[in-house]
C-alpha cells in the first residue's frame, strides 16, 4: 500500500456507548418515578374516599345508638313519672323535671294532661295554659 493511501475506521468511542446506556437508565428511573408519584396520588385519594365513608358509617352507627339509649332512658324516666303521677305526688315530678333540665341540651319539661293543658312545667309562667296557646299542637300527637 501506498504510504498516501490510508484507510480510515470509523470507530465508536467506548463513551458513547455508556452515555446511551445512562441516559437508559435516567429515563427508566424518571418513568419510575413518575408511576410512583401516580400511584401515591391515587391510592391517597382512594384513601380519602374510604376514610370519609367509614367516617359517615361510624356517625350513622353513633346516632342510632344515641336514640337508643335515649330510647332506654326515658322509658325508665316516664315509668317513675306514671309511679309519681299514680301516688299523687307532683312535687316529686317537679324535682325529676328540674333534674333533667340542669342537663344540657334540655331547655323546659312539661307534664300536659289528656285535654291540652300543662299541669307541671320547669317554667311556672307555662303551669296550667293550655299547651297548644304556647306551643304548636302537632306536638302532642
Amino acid at each position: 500500500m501506498a504510504p498516501d493511501q490510508r484507510t480510515r475506521h470509523v470507530t465508536t468511542k467506548p463513551g458513547s456507548n455508556v452515555l446511551y446506556v445512562l441516559y437508559g437508565v435516567i429515563v427508566l428511573l424518571v418513568l419510575g418515578v413518575g408511576y410512583l408519584l401516580y400511584t401515591n396520588v391515587v391510592l391517597t385519594k382512594e384513601f380519602k374516599r374510604e376514610r370519609s365513608d367509614v367516617r359517615a358509617t361510624v356517625q350513622k352507627n353513633q346516632l342510632a345508638n344515641d336514640r337508643q339509649q335515649l330510647q332506654f332512658g326515658m322509658k325508665t324516666f316516664v315509668w317513675a313519672v306514671r309511679n309519681a303521677l299514680l301516688q299523687n305526688k307532683p312535687g316529686e315530678i317537679n324535682e325529676y323535671f328540674n333534674t333533667l333540665v340542669k342537663d344540657r341540651g334540655i331547655k323546659e319539661m312539661l307534664l300536659v294532661d289528656p285535654s291540652g293543658n300543662v299541669t307541671i312545667s320547669t317554667n311556672k309562667k307555662n303551669q296550667g295554659i293550655s299547651f297548644a296557646s304556647r306551643f304548636p299542637a302537632y306536638l302532642l300527637q
